[in-house]
């Protein structure tokens, strides 16, 4: 914060000061009067400049208001998440990225490096959410694999899958299981072989 030299501010005080005091003196009454409504006012205006914040706020891009909702809360609480809720995110995170693209092809040259930052920006979701999925899937498989009473609420919506892997857990076929799971979690066969015996 810069300093104020003190001569200067006395300077001003004996300069204007009088003049200050006998304006306040010969105008008493409407002085007196509007002191009241300068509360309301100054309210009045800090009403005014939050509305303006919130209006730039609600003006803001939708891609750029969902990236950061995703990476203030939806990355935060993954592991909360089921398959059917991080399927859902990962194809609208998709389709931002195919905008993006979309919207390169289509602007000058200058915008390119704007572009590729918000692509690499949303690929970099993009990754978390399909390994977040992948260990998720595996983790489940694996529980189910173990135990097969085991209820996954994970794999809610998702009916069908789990009952084709339940089948051939019955079949007890272990290298359809490998091939199934390695299909579905990107996992290196030799992780399954030695988690799925």
């Amino acid at each position: 914060m810069a300093k104020i030299p003190a001569k200067l501010i006395v300077d001003v005080a004996k300069n204007h000061g009088p003049k200050a005091i006998k304006l306040l003196n010969d105008n008493k009454a409407v002085i007196l009067g509007a002191a009241p409504f300068i509360g309301t006012g100054v309210a009045k205006i800090k009403n005014l400049q939050a509305d303006r914040k919130k209006a730039s706020a609600a003006r803001e891009h939708y891609r750029k208001t969902r990236y950061s909702e995703y990476k203030n809360v939806i990355l935060v609480k993954l592991s909360d998440l089921n398959k059917l809720q991080l399927v859902n995110y990962i194809d609208e995170v998709e389709s931002f990225i195919a905008q993006i693209e979309n919207e390169e092809n289509e602007e000058f040259v200058l915008k390119k490096p704007l572009h590729s930052k918000r692509r690499d920006d949303w690929k970099k979701v993009l990754i978390q959410l399909e390994d977040k999925m992948s260990a998720m899937d595996y983790q489940e498989y694996r529980n189910l694999f173990n135990n097969p009473t085991y209820i996954s609420s994970y794999f809610e919506g998702y009916d069908r899958k789990l009952s084709f892997y339940k089948k051939l857990i019955s079949e007890d076929n272990i290298e359809d299981i490998h091939e199934f799971i390695s299909a579905n979690t990107k996992k290196s066969l030799e992780v399954i072989k030695r988690d799925f015996m």
